[in-house]
């Protein structure tokens, strides 16, 4: 298939210290069955062989820049949208993959409803070996998903597809450390109208790192705002 020079999803994913890992995200948006995207990868200053490992895929759809130093998630998400340009932008975690229908389902939803801002899915948690763990199922009705907002924004915010304009309009807080998602959401979902597709399209790489003490962090930086 001949690409346009500005495809219709850009794929995005912030980088750092991630390790081998970042090679089986970047396999699974490649054999994603949407063929209209590019993948834009931002390294932000990793200091294991993240950068080099980006730079060994040749492919026309892939895009990789650096922050040249670690400048944090916010400053590299709000770039990365910058540097996007197509319409629609999904991102992706770097330690993360996608199922290969990922994209052609959300992006088939979003083309199907107008009146929907931001399109998620369910999750598939697995383990460093990319053994499954379990299966989560997102509500997928905006009123469901905001139900109880102030606790959790019904989201995965690594599975999401947005309009353009929705991340141009709502922008990463680049003055907090931690929990930018949940506070982008946080801001966001007065003004947004989300969904998630029924079915778990995101494979979530689990680790038992996210310990309750963060958990309470997070809960803290988020509802300062």
């Amino acid at each position: 298939m001949t690409h346009s020079i500005a495809p219709l999803v850009s794929v995005t994913s912030a980088i750092y210290n991630t390790g081998s890992a970042l090679l089986d995200m970047i396999r699974s948006v490649l054999a994603q069955t949407f063929d209209d995207f590019e993948l834009v990868m931002l390294d932000d200053g990793s200091t294991d062989e993240s950068l080099e490992l980006t730079r060994l895929v040749v492919d026309p759809r892939v895009r990789v820049y650096g922050n040249g130093r670690n400048r944090g998630r916010s400053f590299s998400l709000n770039r990365l949208t910058e540097l996007s340009r197509g319409r629609y932008i999904a991102r992706m975690d770097s330690d993360d993959m996608s199922a290969t229908t990922r994209i052609a389902k959300q992006v088939a939803f979003l083309e199907a409803n107008a009146d929907v801002d931001v399109v998620s899915s369910g999750i598939i948690y697995v383990d460093a070996q990319r053994r499954p763990l379990g299966i989560r199922y997102l509500p997928t009705d905006h009123a469901a998903i905001v139900a109880d907002s102030y606790r959790h924004i019904g989201i995965c915010h690594g599975a999401i597809l947005a309009r353009r304009e929705w991340f141009e309009r709502f922008r990463y807080d680049e003055s907090i450390p931690i929990a930018v998602d949940s506070h982008l959401l946080l801001r966001a979902h007065r003004h947004t109208r989300f969904a998630n597709l029924g079915e778990p399209l995101y494979y979530y790489r689990y680790t038992p790192s996210f310990t309750l003490k963060k958990q309470w962090i997070t809960r803290r930086v988020v509802g300062r705002y």
